[in-house]
């Protein structure tokens, strides 16, 4: 008898407990979500005349935030329908082919300030691009008061 109580368990396994410690939990109308996690959202579809709507806007000087907000659709949303319409966005750093053109404009003898005016950005931009492309820089003329 006394062998028989030493190699017999009269608790459950472990995983039995588990089983009904979960199934007394009061889980009912709780959902739980993943910190750090955020819900994913499709994409509103636009039709035809709102991005019509949205170029016209983005032309006529909004920011691309204030469109997103508009028309309750995410930043890169717009970004994208208003390239897919053909549209230039602002603010985008100059291409490799105007940056040859501004390097051959500088070097031809034009000021940044021309170079500038011709390409279509600021003059410390062209200095920057240029200096990037190691180009030497003339120094400034000096104005007479």
């Amino acid at each position: 008898m006394v062998l028989a109580r030493l190699f017999s368990n009269s608790t459950p396994p472990p995983m039995v407990r588990a089983i009904r410690a979960y199934r007394k939990l009061p889980l009912t109308g709780q959902t739980r979500q993943r910190a750090g996690r955020t819900v994913s959202k499709r994409a509103r579809s636009l039709s035809v005349t709102e991005v019509e709507r949205l170029t016209r806007r983005y032309q006529g000087g909004a920011t691309v935030y204030e469109l997103a907000t508009e028309f309750g659709i995410d930043l890169r949303t717009v970004a994208i329908r208003l390239k897919a319409a053909g549209v230039s966005m602002r603010h985008q750093p100059p291409k490799a082919t105007m940056i040859d053109e501004m390097v051959l404009l500088y070097t031809s003898g034009l000021s940044l300030v021309r170079v500038g005016d011709k390409v279509g950005v600021n003059a410390a931009t062209v200095a920057n691009h240029l200096r990037d492309r190691g180009v030497e820089m003339r120094p400034a003329k000096r104005r007479h008061r």
